[in-house]
């Protein structure tokens, strides 16, 4: 409440700071498991304006939930350190005044020395509904010892032509190993290989929820 939007355009960031500020207490007060639940119920499902200047739904649903997971995905793409020195210098410069989309833009890039106009028109400015995965995986064996896997990712969302994204990648393996691996998406259709040890038993994309999409295995 410190800090008010300049216009109804900006009403996401009262409402989704104060709808992600839910998932940060259950975060601090339970953990992890509790940050993945609560982000999970706010899942935006059906959308058909932008976050920013959503028309006459400034209040709808979508300001709120989306709005919640605008932050979540920014915290994953910069880090927890920045995330929270953003959060720290938009209240300490703007405390007892107005903002718009563009001042808390501006703060992120000066704070995390990124430009981060991709960002902020696939999410907030451009992008409407969510992104949709359709991904598929294969086994290469090059001889009786080395194996690879070709990992599959096709984008096939509607409202908005190609997202990029970071997305972690759970493999498990028939040996019982298991380990994440972590890929920076730019392209719609993406195919990404690397070395395994065994057989593949499962590969499951975002795991952890830090993606506001919805993701298809087709392998199955």
């Amino acid at each position: 409440n410190a800090v008010t939007p300049k216009t109804w355009k900006d009403t996401w960031l009262s409402e989704g700071f104060a709808t992600y500020s839910e998932a940060l207490f259950w975060e601090k007060t339970r953990g992890k498991r509790a940050l993945i639940s609560t982000m999970e119920s706010f899942r935006v499902t059906n959308e058909s304006e932008t976050l920013y200047n959503p028309g006459i739904n400034i209040f709808s649903q979508m300001i709120y939930n989306k709005g919640a997971w605008i932050l979540h995905m920014l915290r994953r793409e910069i880090g927890d350190t920045l995330f929270f020195s953003i959060l720290r210098n938009y209240y300490q410069k703007f405390k007892y005044s107005n903002a718009d989309t563009y001042d808390f833009k501006k703060v992120c890039e000066e704070t995390s020395g990124r430009n981060l106009d991709k960002f902020f028109d696939q999410w907030v400015f451009t992008g409407k509904g969510k992104m949709e995965i359709e991904y598929s995986w294969e086994v290469n064996e090059l001889d009786t010892i080395n194996r690879v896997i070709s990992l599959s990712i096709l984008q096939i969302q509607d409202g908005y032509d190609c997202y990029t994204f970071p997305v972690d990648i759970l493999i498990e393996e028939a040996n019982g190993n298991e380990y994440t691996l972590t890929r920076f998406i730019n392209t719609r259709d993406t195919v990404i290989t690397f070395n395994i040890s065994d057989d593949v038993t499962s590969v499951e994309l975002d795991q952890d929820s830090w993606l506001l999409g919805s993701f298809i295995n087709s392998s199955k």
